[in-house]
Order: structure tokens, then sequence, then C-alpha cells
């Protein structure tokens, strides 16, 4: 699997024209999908109310503001008509014609969310347009050559990637294909059935026997971490200075809810979406013998599915550093329950490259993964950055206990890049 970072000296320059800065907002999405135009009048208007507090029109990622004759974020508009956060202003901002920029944001996301769905449970399709049974590369090293094939999916493996020595004879079942807890298969009378957080299997008889004896990682570790991760789902996390911090998750909504949930599933859904638009500036997703010439970001991002463990990304979860409004930093995370989560993409706007911005992320995800219990994160580094990542941010070599750990795991890797590790300092423990 390759995923090729653009030139980072540079930034990564793209296709697009504009004569604005590359700056990621709702606005400029909104823009992109044609649901707004530049120039257009915004209103805020009063609560319950079709008075306008202030008036605005839409320049490229801001809007010139009528009081002030200044570019602004649309939360510093919201500032300037003198309203509060908690005051939902994307539900009170309307055009000319009186449909609000929630509403826009809103069929934005119906339409990304179609194309999103027909790409659900694909196979893998080869650029020569076969379709191949296996995967063609190894789950643990991403690489190719002679792989043993797991008779029961679609995973392949180096026989020293997965612990094996000698040449299987007969079936050979992959860590993920058997129970986590008897190391036995499925059968016709009782299924694997997979843990929400950690993805490994177990069967329903197991996981009873031992649900009163030894804690494990699913009633004990695993439950309340996939618990805690969907409760802060698209609530940032103020950090001051008009900083902030959002985990966000693709989340299928229920047809009932309040207005308050839908708000907040909206603005975490665009988002998302523009969080893929920032990784997409930095990132060219590439294609080998090994994998799709699917868009592997969008995998990512809005955490697909397949049958094919390599790219089966549901677990994920997109953490984004904003200020006032503007996306600055996003990064693709994964917890493998308390054990370890991993960060394999991270990536900032190129306006705001070397200011500490992704320190300033990596912060908040070592702050939140600490409260979770996690015990190690898991980073994929180019072997260009791999000094910066030990040097600066605390890294090192993975050892062999936590390799033994990632082989049993679905970790993601990428073709030529190196996996680092980092103790983290758990703060909390489950009872």
């Amino acid at each position: 699997m390759d995923l090729n970072p653009r030139s980072m000296s540079s930034g990564g320059q793209t296709s697009e024209t504009t004569r604005y800065p590359l700056i990621r907002t709702i606005l400029s999405w909104l823009i992109d999908n044609k649901k707004i135009q530049e120039n257009t009048i915004l209103r805020y208007l009063e609560c319950n109310s079709d008075e306008a507090i202030l008036e605005g029109t839409i320049k490229g990622h801001g809007i010139l503001c009528h009081c002030c004759s200044q570019i602004v974020t649309l939360v510093e508009f919201q500032a300037h008509a003198g309203s509060r956060g908690l005051d939902r202003p994307l539900a009170r901002i309307f055009d000319e014609l009186g449909i609000s920029l929630m509403d826009y944001m809103d069929e934005a996301w119906y339409i990304t969310q179609k194309g999103i769905k027909s790409l659900e449970h694909n196979e893998i399709e080869r650029r020569n347009k076969t379709v191949d049974e296996y995967d063609a590369a190894c789950v643990i090293c991403a690489n190719g050559g002679d792989l043993l094939g797991c008779a029961n999916c679609v995973s392949t493996y180096h026989l020293g990637c997965v612990g094996v020595k000698d040449v299987v004879e007969g079936n050979w079942l992959c860590p993920y294909c058997i129970c986590k807890f008897c190391g036995k298969p499925s059968t016709y009378k009782e299924c694997l059935i997979p843990c929400s957080q950690c993805e490994k299997r177990y069967h329903w008889k197991c996981f009873q026997e031992r649900r009163t004896g030894k804690p494990t990682y699913l009633n004990i570790t695993c439950t309340p971490v996939y618990q805690e991760l969907l409760t802060r789902v698209a609530i940032p996390n103020e950090l001051g200075d008009g900083y902030s911090m959002t985990l966000l998750h693709r989340i299928h909504q229920e047809s009932e809810k309040s207005f308050e949930e839908a708000y907040r599933f909206i603005v975490g859904h665009t988002n998302l979406a523009i969080a893929k638009r920032l990784m997409e500036d930095c990132f060219y997703s590439t294609n080998d013998d090994h994998m799709t010439s699917m868009n592997l970001i969008n995998h990512f991002i809005f955490n697909q599915e397949s049958h094919f463990s390599i790219i089966d990304f549901r677990g994920f979860y997109t953490a984004v550093l904003e200020k006032d409004g503007v996306i600055i930093s996003a990064a693709s995370l994964k917890v493998h329950g308390t054990k370890f989560a991993e960060i394999p993409l991270i990536a900032t706007c190129e306006n705001y490259r070397n200011q500490g911005m992704c320190r300033k992320l990596m912060t908040e995800i070592e702050s939140t993964l600490n409260h979770l219990n996690v015990e190690n994160l898991v980073i994929l580094s180019t072997k260009e950055m791999v000094g910066v990542w030990m040097s600066r941010y605390g890294f090192k070599a993975i050892e062999s206990s936590l390799a033994e750990d990632l082989m049993h795991r679905n970790a993601l890797m990428f073709h030529d890049t190196v996996r680092l590790y980092k103790r983290l300092t758990p703060i909390q423990t489950y009872e």
C-alpha cells in the first residue's frame, strides 16, 4: 500500500487555482461543492426573527464583514454579530434566498454520503481490471513476495512477519479468523463475533465463560474505550486562543434525533469532508501491484468497510485541529483497545506549517489517549522523517513485545515506511 507525501518543502501544490490562500473552511467546501457562490450576501439573523443583525459577502474561505470591511472567518463573523458559541450560528446565517448554511451543508453531505455508500464492501480491483481472491501484499509489512494465504479470508502474510518458521501444510488460519480466547475457528453452529474496538474475534460461548473470570480486552477495556470515543465525536475540545481539537467519525444517523444532535452531526460530517480535502492537499494517493485504484484517503476519513482486512478502515477516527473555524491539521487515528493506538497519517495545511500545529494536535491526541487508558501510540513515518519524530516527539523504534501484538492486530502499514512508537501515561483504570 502506497500513500506518498507531496513535496513537503512546498507544501504540495495542487491543481486548484484561486486568488485566495488554500485554506480549508466550511465556506470553501460549500463553494467547491457548488452549493454557494462567491460574492453571495449572507445575513446573520436575530434568534426567532427575520431581522438581520449583521451582513457580509462571501470571499473565498471567509466573509467580507460589512461592519468592519475585513475578511473574517465564520467564527469571527458570529462574534461580530454579538452571538455566542451555543447559538448554533450555522443555522442562523442565511443567504438572500432564505436558505441557511446548515441546510446547504446537509445537502452537500447527503451527496457526499451517497458516493461513500457506493464504495462500501468493494472487492480489490487491480490496475489490469482483474479481481484477485487474495491480497497481493502482506498485511503486516505491505510488501509483496512469497505469501501465505489464510484458508478462511483473503489476507496474506510473509512467513516471517506472522511468526511462522516453516511452510504450512494444509489449511492455515490467520489471527483474524480464530477466536481470541480459544484459538479455534468458527463453526456452522457458532460464528466469530468481532469486537467493536480491537476487532479481534471470539465465540460468544467463550466470551460468556470468561465474563466472570479473568478480565478480557472486550468487557473490561474495549467496551469503555469504544463508548468513550463515540461520546467525544463532533464535540470540540476548546484549547484556548481560538484553538480546538475535535474527534470526527462518520456516524449512521437515525431518523429521529434532536435539533442539537442533527446540528452536531452535520457540522462533524462537514469537517470530515474538509479534513479529506486537507489530506489530499498533502498526499498523493498512488497505486502499485499490491493495491487498488481506489482513493485511500476516502477510506481513511470516512471509515469505510471492506472484506479485505488490509483496507478495512471501519475503526478509524479523524482528529482535527481548528482555529476560529479553519481546519489546520488532521490525523487519522485508530484505537486498538487499551494496548495501543495508531496514527498512519497526519497532515497540516501549507499556510500553517512550521508553526507548531502538528505538535499541538499530537499533544491533544496523546492527552485523549491517556484518558482512555491507552498504553502506546504507534505512527508510520517516512524514512527521512524518522529522526524528527524521535528527537522532537519522543518516538522510538518498535520493541519486540509490541511488534508481536501488532502482528495480531489489523494495524496499517504503507510501503517504504517505518513504524515508531511512544509509551503513553494512562491516567485512569477501568473497573
